[in-house]
């Protein structure tokens, strides 16, 4: 298991409830998974995953899975995307943040996947955080 960075705990917890701690890690399993299923996405996952853990441009709830983000990081040439599994209240003791996937996304998916989610947020460039597709400033 190694470390990949750190969550701002304050705005996560404005859709997952508590949370425990701010560490995010990745296990040897899910990093075996990434270089498996998504080999050419691999390098950009080493480059970025701490620009795309600590500075997503984009957030959402996974609707499908509780207690899981999806993030967005938009670079010049393309756009990553990882699901984070939050470390919640309630789970098993000892459970962190964790990677489960990483892999590169198009335009056209991001557009789909966002019209489908309840959440999201994009942080440090706008302010803006939109709950059920309704402007909160």
């Amino acid at each position: 298991m190694r470390y990949v960075g750190k969550i701002d705990v304050a705005l996560y917890e404005s859709f997952f409830g508590k949370l425990r701690g701010d560490d995010v890690v990745l296990t040897a399993e899910r990093e075996a998974h990434i270089k498996a299923r998504h080999p050419l996405d691999y390098t950009y996952f080493i480059q970025h995953i701490t620009a795309v853990v600590e500075t997503p441009d984009i957030i959402m709830a996974d609707g499908k899975h509780p207690a899981t983000a999806l993030l967005v990081k938009k670079l010049s040439d393309t756009q990553l995307y990882a699901v984070l599994r939050l470390a919640v209240d309630g789970d098993k003791p000892g459970l962190s943040h964790s990677i489960m996937t990483f892999y590169r996304v198009r335009d056209s998916n991001l557009a789909k996947l966002m019209r489908k989610i309840k959440y999201f947020s994009i942080p440090r460039k706008t302010g803006i955080l939109c709950i059920d597709y309704t402007l909160v400033l």
